[in-house]
């Protein structure tokens, strides 16, 4: 979150406050300003609102299940390899940059060495 303005818009856009909810917010961040207790105050309370989304959904989210632990380690996998995919293709484009300037700093001086060498010899 960048600014003010961009949190009070998202405040104003959530449809999981009531308007009684916004007004307080609202108020309360023109008091305070954006201090490090409202925003967690803030995010504690999305938190618990999106938790009793899940409660109401029927979903039970528990860490210390094989199933949650499974899935959570999977998807860290899936992660490291995208990390990994990453950083290799990277390599790949900074090899092929390098080879690029390479290429065009060595076209350069035989550019620049070939005019020099027919300025020296009248003929530019």
């Amino acid at each position: 979150m960048n600014t003010i303005e961009e949190l009070v818009s998202l405040i104003n856009q959530h449809e999981g406050f009531s308007q009684e909810e916004k007004t307080a917010w609202l108020e309360r961040l023109n008091k305070e300003g954006l201090s490090d207790t409202f925003k967690e105050e803030l995010k504690q309370l999305l938190q618990n609102k999106i938790d009793a989304e899940y409660t109401e959904l029927g979903i039970k989210i528990d860490e210390t299940s094989s199933e949650y632990k499974e899935a959570h380690q999977v998807m860290m996998s899936e992660i490291d390899t995208a990390e990994n995919q990453f950083k290799k293709e990277a390599k790949e484009l900074k090899s092929q940059a390098d080879a690029l300037q390479k290429n065009t700093s060595n076209d350069m001086d035989v550019a620049m060495a070939d005019a020099a060498r027919q300025s020296i010899n009248g003929t530019l």
